[in-house]
């Protein structure tokens, strides 16, 4: 094939044009500008920061081409843009205007703000959970991840022996209402990182102890806990419920809701981690590598050994995985319970 045109821009930068004139040419559009960027850096030795590429499209392909293109444009190594041309009455291209592209779409994550709260009754724990739902609702409408615990041994130990775990979702402040976005400058571990999730937390709480919920109590937990819960013969989890992005828990594996709220998925445990990755799968890996460093807070010289060792064992797994289990209680009494 040939390039529809290829120019040159001010800043001396090689530029691939293509022209879509229709919708089913528009859909090979980035078939077509990646073919010819890796061409001209393989056949013409040109680097990859001396070349861009313009997709140019009728006004309704863009229908076809925006979310490609955006995601492209997002990751690509090259400058990539979209120009929608502009049409007079009888249809003839009398302009164009640059395309705005789509940002990266909102991640839905837990987050490391967590709290247990214990009810006397199921009932009571239903009708927490209501009130957690509405605050939820109200502040914008947050992920929230919770899981059930029932004490099965024991029980005239506790006098509230049915429990809830709950996690609080990263904040899209998009949606959020400004009672979130005001900032929160207290003590409490992971606020300074997750001022809005701490305030919204904040508020669940508060609105629970205004309640009429007698006997509920509730007290403070940090990723890593439910682990340690689910390994205590006295509970057990129950199920798993949620608010927005985890509204339908149905949609996960049990195993996926119980790392997210254990911290396991983004490496959000300071005391005990595992995961595994592919060197070969480099996002994945990135963020691997980030979990392991987040696992490992206030251990420097671990931090340091790991990291080295990562670096060391990439290159030579190959196609393999690389599975790696941390623990960092950073205290010792966590140590001796732990060990």
């Amino acid at each position: 094939g040939s390039i529809d045109i290829l120019a040159r821009d001010r800043h001396h930068m090689w530029v691939v044009i293509e022209l879509k004139r229709s919708r089913s040419s528009a859909r090979q559009a980035l078939h077509e500008v990646n073919k010819y960027t890796e061409l001209l850096c393989r056949e013409k030795n040109l680097a990859p920061d001396r070349i861009r590429a313009v997709i140019v499209a009728m006004p309704d392909d863009w229908e076809e081409l925006l979310i490609a293109v955006s995601h492209a444009a997002r990751d690509w190594s090259h400058d990539l843009r979209g120009y929608r041309l502009l049409l007079d009455s009888s249809g003839t291209p009398t302009g164009a205007e640059r395309v705005e592209l789509l940002p990266r779409a909102f991640e839905p994550r837990v987050t490391p703000i967590h709290n247990l709260f214990f009810f006397t009754t199921e009932e009571q724990r239903e009708q927490g959970w209501r009130i957690i739902s509405k605050v939820a609702d109200e502040l914008g409408a947050l992920d929230l991840l919770a899981a059930d615990l029932d004490r099965v041994a024991e029980k005239h130990y506790i006098p509230a022996p049915f429990g809830l775990y709950l996690a609080v979702g990263r904040v899209n402040e998009e949606l959020a209402t400004a009672d979130l976005l005001g900032g929160y400058d207290g003590p409490e571990p992971f606020a300074a990182e997750h001022q809005a999730e701490y305030l919204a937390l904040s508020e669940i709480c508060s609105r629970l102890a205004r309640s009429k919920l007698r006997g509920m109590n509730m007290e403070s937990a940090r990723p890593g806990l439910l682990k340690n819960l689910a390994e205590n013969p006295n509970w057990a989890i129950q199920g798993f419920r949620g608010t927005g992005a985890y509204d339908d828990t149905a949609a996960f594996e049990q195993q996926d809701l119980f790392r997210f709220l254990a911290g396991d998925e983004r490496g959000d445990s300071q005391i005990l981690y595992s995961g595994t990755s592919s060197p070969q799968v480099a996002s994945r890996w990135k963020a691997f590598r980030q979990e392991t460093r987040q696992s490992l807070a206030a251990n420097y010289e671990w931090e340091s050994l790991v990291d080295g060792w990562l670096d060391e064992v990439g290159p030579k797994v190959g196609e393999g995985d690389v599975g790696l289990h941390v623990y960092n209680p950073c205290d010792l009494l966590q140590a001796i319970i732990h060990g």
